[in-house]
């Protein structure tokens, strides 16, 4: 029995699945789904390039993920989008050769200023960089890179792709690729190697053609077409300091102005600029038409047909007007309450409140602008208020310019250079899609009162205290427009008429505030002229048979005024149904008289609107 069960276990053998794809075999696989996603396959053929058009043209990129068993990578698809009248379109013809070869063979685009660094130097429109996802990691090893090389030829002729594809290696910042294309029975190698120091046979135009003829590996060779560039690159301009002044990191002072609360500071705070790239060229002249070579050189920079130059700037610098709109766009992230930033009212502050109205309904109506120092209220927090009383009210005047004994207004000389300088970019076309952007935005017109609030508001949060400072300025407005309203004066800086839906809803409140004020003042005259015209009458002591006359069945006097009833609305101390008065435009008959008292009564609602984080 023992002899039998081992003979049996001499006959069972391991079955290895050789159909089971590897993580390779996948990774492939992936690579050839996102070229047929892209449709890169049926890209065989395009009309010639044009003279700048690498430079002048749309670059379009797309992206995929790709998995190599845990390691991430990212193919990027970069391209040059097609106008109108061109497309490009596939041919029957597999000899075709691609049509990447003639782009690299066209002169009209030799050293574009501005592009990838692949269409810098090989000229092409249309290729493939595969590289890893991280920033950290890179692809060191000759053992990944040769696997790599081989997953992409694999996908290229599956596929059958003329578009040239390339893999990226070492770190991210030296710009190592090599990458292959394949079309037409030709295959592209395109690889690249770095040197600290070129060898000296190949620091001259000579040097470079005997080793680009000793490439072609034939005599015979006609004169070779050669374009040449020198770039000067500058790093260090220390001597010359940077105009932009430094910000102040302390407050704006006591000495506020209106040209200091009138507009954000503009301009980086560091030079933005981190080299400087002066280049001379020589474009398409035969080898044998210049000398440059080891002992002598013809190629004089000052004697160059063509300069150019350009600027390479850093991707996020520092500028000022960012800097203040981030920290008070910062506002909406927040939930504070009233008494969290000001402190509690006390109870005092509230008995003071309802004796000065009661002195109000009694004292006569004076039509006098009142200095805005007798309206802002004495409180027990008044030390801890971060803008002291003279900068407030200041800051006030501003933003209320009728109530300052001699209005001023920002001096706009100095911004003329500036504006200048937009007018001048207006006919161009990114100005253009940049001002019909917008457009779309529903915000204020400029000077406005809004417009004034929304600066005013900017400054304070930046540079008196923040959050505690920004409600601090929102509670003396809204002071400022009850009493506006208790005593008939206008807002300033808002256009007469109805609302204009096409700006922000706070504009839209105030305008329609100063109507509700305007409709006040009209009534209250009106009023004054029915007493005083009732005043000159005379009046006859009615006989007592005549009131007699009149039975208990008499038919009640309705008020006048009113136009119709509003639905099922009702008073809310009352219980007595709500009428539209006919006093009113037509236009405002979607508001309704309860959202109007909200507005007179609890004004401090809009705070929702321009303040929506902050509760009462």
């Amino acid at each position: 029995m023992r002899r039998m069960s081992s003979e049996e276990d001499q006959d069972v053998f391991e079955i290895t699945d050789f159909t089971t794809a590897s993580e390779w075999e996948r990774f492939i696989s992936k690579i050839e789904e996102v070229f047929h996603e892209w449709k890169l396959p049926q890209h065989n053929s395009a009309p010639p390039l044009k003279k700048g058009e690498l430079t002048d043209g749309v670059w379009m990129e797309k992206r995929e993920q790709l998995m190599f068993a845990s390691f991430q990578f990212e193919a990027v698809h970069h391209y040059l989008k097609p106008s109108d009248t061109q497309s490009i379109l596939a041919e029957d013809d597999n000899e075709c050769l691609p049509y990447c070869l003639n782009d690299m063979m066209s002169r009209e685009n030799d050293f574009p200023p501005k592009a990838h660094c692949l269409v810098r130097w090989y000229g092409i429109r249309e290729f493939v960089v595969i590289h890893p996802a991280k920033a950290n990691d890179a692809i060191m090893t000759e053992d990944r890179t040769k696997m790599l090389l081989s997953s992409i030829t694999i996908a290229i002729n599956s596929t059958n792709c003329q578009v040239p594809v390339f893999i990226q290696l070492q770190q991210m910042r030296q710009k190592y690729f090599l990458g292959v294309c394949e079309g037409g029975g030709v295959r592209t190698s395109f690889d690249m190697i770095h040197l600290h120091r070129p060898f000296s046979h190949l620091q001259h135009t000579q040097g470079l053609l005997q080793l680009f003829k000793g490439k072609l590996g034939f005599s015979g060779i006609p004169p070779v077409t050669v374009s040449i560039r020198f770039t000067y690159v500058l790093q260090d301009w220390s001597p010359c300091s940077w105009p932009q002044p430094p910000p102040e990191l302390d407050e704006l002072g006591e000495d506020i102005t209106p040209t200091d609360i009138g507009r954000l500071p503009c301009g980086a705070l560091e030079d933005p600029v981190l080299e400087f790239h002066l280049s001379v060229t020589w474009p398409c002249f035969f080898e044998n038409t210049i000398v440059d070579n080891d002992v002598h050189s013809d190629l004089n920079p000052v004697l160059s047909p063509k300069w150019s130059m350009r600027m390479k700037i850093s991707e996020k610098p520092v500028c000022s007007m960012a800097d203040y709109l981030k920290e008070f766009s910062s506002i909406l992230q927040g939930f504070y309450s009233e008494n969290q930033l000001l402190g509690n009212i006390p109870p005092e502050e509230n008995e003071m409140d309802v004796t000065q109205a009661l002195d109000k309904l009694a004292a006569p109506t004076v039509n006098v602008l009142p200095n805005l120092s007798g309206l802002r209220r004495p409180s027990r927090f008044q030390d801890q208020w971060t803008i002291s009383e003279e900068v407030l009210i200041k800051i006030l005047q501003y933003i209320f310019p009728d109530s300052a004994p001699t209005p001023a207004e920002p001096d706009f000389d100095e911004w003329k250079d500036t504006t200048n300088s937009i007018n001048a970019l207006e006919n161009r076309a990114a100005f253009a899609r940049i001002q019909e952007h917008l457009r779309n935005f529903k915000s204020a017109p400029e000077n406005s009162l809004t417009w004034r609030l929304a600066l005013a508001m900017c400054h304070v949060h930046h540079s008196y205290g923040g959050l505690p400072a920004v409600a601090q300025l929102w509670q003396d407005f809204l002071l400022e427009m009850r009493h506006r309203w208790e005593n008939n004066y206008t807002l300033p800086c808002l256009d007469p008429g109805s609302p204009n839906m096409t700006h922000c809803l706070l504009h839209q409140k105030l305008q329609m505030l100063n109507c509700c004020i305007q409709r006040k003042k009209s009534r209250e005259w009106q009023q004054q002229e029915e007493v005083s015209e009732s005043e000159d009458e005379e009046f006859f002591e009615c006989e007592t048979a005549s009131i007699s006359s009149f039975d208990g069945t008499s038919r009640k006097k309705l008020p006048e005024g009113r136009l119709m009833q509003l639905g099922d609305l009702k008073l809310l101390h009352h219980d007595e149904p709500l009428y539209i008065p006919i006093t009113q435009v037509h236009f405002f008959r979607f508001f309704t008289t309860c959202s109007f008292m909200l507005i007179v009564f609890h004004i401090s609602s809009m705070a929702c609107v321009w303040f929506p984080k902050v509760h009462r």
